[in-house]
């Protein structure tokens, strides 16, 4: 748990850990944040200066086999650090509480290395929270601001930054905050990729690129933040692994953000040949658990339906407004490639998602049909075709 101390004039390291997921078919991301709080603790790190952020619906939910424990392998390990290593859960996984973490509780000071590791659904210049938390989505300009104040507070001397989400590289290049590097496990217009499916669990355990992060920390120590890039970058195989922020960081030692562990870890052996792209992991399970013969099929079916049809919802309210703009490529419009995230376009999406509600994190990539708009229209034009629309 965060703790009170006073701070000294040498360099402490902190840690900021998000899972900005919850219910049991995103298992995932709470296990690779829940491995991580626990690699960092057996690399001496202090455990009063981690900041653990996760919804906590895992361990103990009625669809947990193994009531109690989280996996992040398939040897079944536990990781579940416990509830009390956790500072914010529940409907206190906030955009706003992150931002205030960084900005203000974090007790860093400016001769200090903060690392930060956020792993969820992300979207063209979005990243996720826990369904129904209040204050919407953590929106790229509004994180790239709460790192700049971070930065002007005297919060870092160094940051460092990993971003396990779809299109985090849409996020991560809105950053310009100096003495940040930022590794994302995506480019700006694609997708990350869940890994490590267990049956017996019936939902994936970890993520291509985490999986790759957490394995390179603990058998390379010493090696530096671009040797970890390009280990990383070179094993992940579903997507471009993107690095962002100040080149002359890739030579510093992860050690200096992450710690030293008491022993060098042997090289995991991860396969990588069971991954599936992010936004169809909770859909993917769910098939899977429909066509068994547990007595949570039924159960799954209907969540599944559920699940396509929100899809379905989304994808034609996106459409229809498209129409309105542009009726000749308006059904291809949810297809098309992403363009660059823009200031428009970020107007645009918060007043669309004031007026729709809450749409689930498997279908973020659907706001690429707003990006793309934002680029060709005027706000005032497109805030018309969703009030038309909506």
């Amino acid at each position: 748990m965060l703790g009170l101390f006073l701070s000294s004039v040498s360099a402490e390291r902190f840690a900021v850990l998000i899972a900005g997921s919850n219910t049991f078919g995103n298992y995932r991301h709470q296990a690779d944040i829940s491995n991580m709080y626990t690699q960092l603790v057996n690399r001496g790190f202090d455990a009063d200066h981690i900041v653990h952020m996760a919804y906590d619906d895992i361990a103990y939910s009625s669809s947990n086999p193994f009531q109690g424990q989280i996996f992040h392998t398939l040897d079944h390990i536990n990781i579940y650090p416990g509830s009390s290593t956790i500072d914010y859960s529940s409907s206190q996984v906030t955009a706003q509480n992150f931002y205030n973490v960084l900005t203000t509780s974090l007790p860093s000071t400016s001769n200090d290395y903060v690392y930060i590791y956020y792993d969820n659904h992300g979207g063209p210049g979005i990243l996720g929270v826990p369904d129904g938390v209040p204050g919407g989505y953590i929106e790229a300009d509004d994180l790239a601001s709460a790192l700049s104040t971070m930065q002007s507070n005297g919060k870092y001397k160094y940051c460092f930054f990993g971003i396990e989400a779809c299109y985090s590289g849409s996020v991560a290049s809105q950053f310009t905050a100096s003495n940040l590097a930022c590794i994302t496990a995506a480019n700006d217009h694609e997708s990350s990729y869940a890994s490590t499916y267990d049956p017996q669990i019936g939902a994936y355990l970890s993520n291509e690129f985490s999986n790759y992060w957490m394995a390179f920390m603990d058998s390379n120590p010493t090696s530096t933040i671009g040797d970890m890039y390009n280990s990383v970058k070179a094993s992940t195989s579903g997507s471009h692994v993107c690095y962002f922020g100040d080149e002359s960081m890739k030579s510093m030692a992860i050690s200096d953000f992450l710690g030293t562990p008491n022993v060098v870890a042997a090289k995991p052996k991860i396969q990588s040949n069971d991954i599936v792209p992010a936004y169809l992991a909770t859909k993917s399970h769910l098939k899977v658990l429909a066509k068994s013969s547990k007595r949570c099929a039924a159960k799954a079916k209907l969540a599944l339906h559920n699940l396509n049809a929100a899809s379905e919802k989304l994808s034609m309210t996106l459409t229809e407004i498209h129409r309105l703009l542009e009726p000749a490529t308006a059904n291809q419009a949810i297809y098309a490639t992403c363009g660059k995230v823009s200031k428009e376009y970020f107007e645009v999406l918060r007043y669309f998602t004031a007026k729709y509600g809450v749409v689930n994190g498997d279908d973020f990539p659907m706001f690429s049909v707003l990006v793309n708009l934002a680029l060709k229209y005027k706000v005032a034009d497109i805030k018309s075709a969703i009030d038309a629309v909506l």
